[in-house]
């Protein structure tokens, strides 16, 4: 699963460091000094020293750099200079650290010229493209082979929604299916795809290799989350019940109470974990006998996902993520020490995770980033702009491509990792 309390402690996010001081002397040549890396960007800030000579003196570019490596602009009355690489070559920095220099010249109006030796700001994952989806609100991702497919919300006149089918080579829509209305959770299977309307109480099955509608299931009145474990198909609805679905014959078998507004969900081998976002609880299921319990978590719980043996569970509300060990169901108290997940910016709502590896991927709707957490340590290692409103994501089973709708603007960032690769 990619994709809840349990005795919980709700961990403080703070506003990360983005920017940081570096030591000059062994990049910077004589005259040239690195004042500032932005870790976000990658861009670097610098300035060159010169003897001046009476009078004022004016700065230019007299050698710029490769443009797939970046770009660079050089101010003409300080001498101030800026540095931005490429993304591609942030990424090739990573897998590479020998290569990661930058080389271009500053001239004065005197006649001098400083040569500078700029850091190419390593990256393991950055947005490398943006796959343009059309009009209406964006919502679900799923992937299954070569095509990534797209929940767009009422874009007709009836007010039904439709699935965007993107070829993941090309990065074009291909292809659309029609299904309900306000479409918003998807979930794959084999060659299925399982769309739940949130505004029509029901689940679409589209047949991936046709791309039509091949089944519609009544499951309540708002689904909005999906979870497929083994052959059942778990149906969040906002009305305080969770469906159980037979994927072979698609017939509801069971439709569990959970109250308090179920959201999200994520599955282990035995359990489902159901975030209660007005109930500030998460009910976790039994699949061999389809009973839940819950635990008060506070807040409102909106995602989840499981790594190994432990949940982790965001609160778009109060900005926080709670780590729960799923095999005794009680929070994991983290070091302090590691500073873990504390590059989670104040008010960033983050609003959806997957798990890829030993990389788990956070989507913060209200500053535009994705943060990225090594689960082996809980330490962010990555905050990535990606310059929209991020909700749900999507990821290639091998890890090294990361989708993320931008729920208004009908667009999906691509966000390359070389994590993968680098090992």
């Amino acid at each position: 699963s990619e994709r809840g309390t349990v005795g919980h402690r709700q961990l403080s996010v703070a506003d990360p460091q983005r920017t940081e001081l570096v030591d000059a002397d062994t990049l910077a040549a004589p005259g040239a000094v690195v004042d500032r890396v932005d870790r976000m960007s990658g861009r670097v800030a610098g300035h060159v020293n010169v003897v001046d000579d009476p009078g004022p003196l004016t700065y230019s570019l007299v050698r710029q750099v490769d443009r797939r490596i970046g770009a660079v602009t050089v101010d003409a009355d300080s001498g101030q200079w800026a540095f931005t690489p490429t993304q591609a070559a942030r990424l090739a920095a990573h897998l590479n650290p020998d290569d990661g220099v930058a080389t271009f010249a500053v001239a004065a109006s005197d006649g001098q010229t400083v040569d500078v030796r700029a850091p190419v700001d390593p990256a393991e994952a950055a947005v490398t493209d943006t796959i343009d989806v059309g009009s209406g609100l964006t919502y679900g991702l799923a992937v299954i082979g070569d095509r990534l497919y797209v929940l767009n919300g009422s874009d007709d006149a009836a007010g039904n929604g439709s699935v965007k089918v993107v070829d993941t080579t090309t990065r074009t829509v291909v292809g659309s299916v029609e299904v309900g209305s306000m479409p918003f959770a998807l979930a794959a299977s084999g060659r299925s795809l399982y769309v739940g309307n949130a505004d029509d109480g029901t689940v679409s099955v589209v047949d991936a290799s046709t791309n039509t509608v091949v089944d519609v299931i009544d499951v309540g009145a708002n689904p909005f989350g999906l979870e497929i474990s083994g052959d059942r198909l778990y149906v969040a609805d906002l009305a305080g019940t969770v469906s159980v679905i037979d994927l072979a014959d698609n017939t509801e078998l069971v439709r569990i109470p959970v109250g308090g507004d179920p959201f999200g969900l994520a599955a282990t081998a035995d359990r489902v974990y159901v975030t209660n976002y007005a109930g500030g609880t998460v009910a976790v299921l039994d699949q061999a006998t389809n009973t839940a319990d819950h635990a008060a978590t506070g807040g409102y719980p909106y995602y989840a996902a499981v790594v190994g043996k432990r949940l982790y569970v965001v609160n778009a509300a109060t900005n926080s993520l709670t780590v729960v060990d799923g095999s005794t169901t009680t929070a994991v108290e983290i070091d302090a020490k590691t500073h873990a997940l504390d590059a989670i910016p104040p008010d960033a709502a983050p609003v959806d995770m997957i798990v890829r590896g030993d990389r788990l991927y956070v989507s913060n709707i209200n500053c535009g980033t994705v943060t990225v957490v090594d689960v082996a340590t809980n330490n962010t290692v990555a905050t990535i702009g990606v310059g929209i409103q991020p909700g749900l994501m999507a990821a290639s089973r091998d890890g090294r491509t990361v989708y993320v709708s931008d729920v208004m603007g009908g667009t999906v960032r691509v966000i390359t990792s070389v994590r993968h690769a680098a090992r």
